[in-house]
């Protein structure tokens, strides 16, 4: 195995995990925000179900769609003649997964299209986000650590964000 080759695999699992963590919160918030006031929790049990169905689904759906393509192929040529000259140009060309890439894209793209439709009620300035942000996170790791250094370490990128937000204008 090349030597670069192991970090590389840390860096995107790192990133896939973020992603997945942050899909996750992002779905677990949109529920609790859909929720009726005090069925929050039975909201965030049917999210996940239907979450844990959905993925269980694509991935038996995908294999499916990944052998019937798997023998297809969508191409898209130009062709430019001239006396004594011919040229082809291949403007589109999807074979097996290139198909599902495309599939999954749309997806994508709809699901960001209805999001936009939702509606998320009173707006909240940035700064009162950022300063709920910091609160929760500062409780949450007081409660993991004693140790102030720790907290401080941890905690950098928020408290500079305090500190700006301190800061004489």
């Amino acid at each position: 195995m090349h030597a670069l080759t192991l970090p590389l695999l840390y860096v995107i699992h790192i990133v896939m995990g973020a992603a997945a963590g942050g899909t996750a919160l992002a779905t677990g918030n949109l529920g609790l925000k859909l929720a009726p006031q005090g069925r929050g929790t039975s909201y965030l049990a049917a999210v996940g179900l239907a979450g844990a169905g959905a993925g269980g689904v694509a991935a038996m759906t995908g294999g499916a769609l990944a052998d019937w393509f798997a023998a297809r192929e969508l191409s898209v040529f130009v062709h430019w003649t001239a006396p004594g000259d011919a040229h082809d140009l291949t403007v589109m060309n999807f074979r097996h997964w290139e198909f599902l890439f495309a599939l999954s894209f749309l997806c994508g793209w709809y699901v960001l299209h209805a999001l936009s439709r939702l509606e998320e009620g009173k707006e909240h300035s940035e700064r009162a986000v950022v300063q709920e942000l910091v609160s929760e996170a500062s409780r949450s790791l007081a409660q993991l650590s004693s140790i102030d250094g720790l907290k401080a370490a941890l905690l950098f990128p928020l408290g500079r964000l305090r500190d700006r937000r301190l800061r004489a204008r």
